[in-house]
Order: C-alpha cells, then sequence, then structure tokens
C-alpha cells in the first residue's frame, strides 16, 4: 500500500511475499507512474529495513524514513487505508472475483472517495477532474447529459 500524502491517492500492489524484490518492484511501477517520490516512509519491515532496499533510495536519492516499532501513528495515512482496505477485502471474499482481480477495482473506489480534510477525491487532487467509477456510470445518465448539452436552437 502507497499513499501519496499530499493528495491521498492509494497506489496498490499485491505480491505474494513481502520481500525485498517485491517492494523494490512496488517502487519501481509507482516511479514509472508519478516520477521519482521525495520520501518514502514505511514500517521497519525486513524489506524496508534490507542493505538493498537503502541502497535503492540512496541511488535514486529517496529520503528513507522507517518508522519506530508500534508507532503506527506515524504512518497513520497507510493505516487508515489497510482498515479500509481489510473491510474491502472482507466484502470480495463472498462475491466472484478473488481478491487478486478485485484489487483495481478496489483501488478506484478508494481513489474516487471524497476525502473529508481535501474535501475532494485522491483522484479528482490528482488529475483536477472528478472521475466516476464504472459502477457508478449508467446509460440513462449519459443519455441525459448528452441530451442537456445540445443546442436545440443550432438545430
Amino acid at each position: 500500500v502507497m499513499v501519496d500524502a499530499y493528495t491521498k491517492y492509494v497506489l496498490l500492489h499485491h505480491t505474494r511475499h513481502l520481500d525485498t524484490t517485491n517492494a523494490l518492484s512496488a517502487v519501481r511501477h509507482l516511479i514509472s507512474l508519478f516520477g521519482t517520490p521525495t520520501r518514502i516512509i514505511a514500517d521497519q519491515g525486513r524489506c524496508f529495513a534490507s542493505r538493498e532496499f537503502k541502497q535503492f533510495c540512496t541511488q535514486n536519492q529517496i529520503d528513507l524514513h522507517l518508522i519506530a516499532t508500534g508507532a503506527a501513528r506515524a504512518n497513520s495515512q497507510v493505516e487508515r487505508v489497510m482498515a479500509v482496505l481489510t473491510n474491502m477485502l472482507t466484502v470480495t471474499e463472498f462475491g466472484e472475483k478473488t481478491w487478486q482481480e478485485a484489487i483495481p477495482d478496489i483501488q478506484l473506489t478508494i481513489n474516487c472517495t471524497i476525502n473529508r480534510v481535501t474535501r475532494a477525491s485522491p483522484l479528482e487532487m490528482l488529475v483536477g477532474k472528478v472521475a466516476k467509477p464504472p459502477s457508478l456510470i449508467t446509460p440513462d445518465n449519459d443519455i441525459v447529459e448528452t441530451n442537456s448539452q445540445v443546442d436545440l436552437e443550432a438545430i
């Protein structure tokens, strides 16, 4: 789970094992989308405390800040997302999709949810446009929206 501190945008990256290779893969994916972060705040997990991960951060001029063990509030944004994610994955267990298949939908849902602090969704903060998750788009809404944009005087 990666959370942008400013926009609150969430990037989910599923792995089978939490190891350095997978952590680096997730960070490389993040970099390919948004560029190199200034800072990474992470827990004391082996994958983040490893020499290889620290070297990667140094080479890419990323300030790696490992929070103290037991101080989850120091990384509260990620902890909040983890609570939401746990609930959403629990609901997914009873659906037709596997949790791996549900990750993109869950990520979009979280990023389209209005944040009470910013008063905008993370996706809106990131791209400057209100996004609609596919499940909220209906043909009727699209037709009404299109009809309201037609200039009847011009026809």
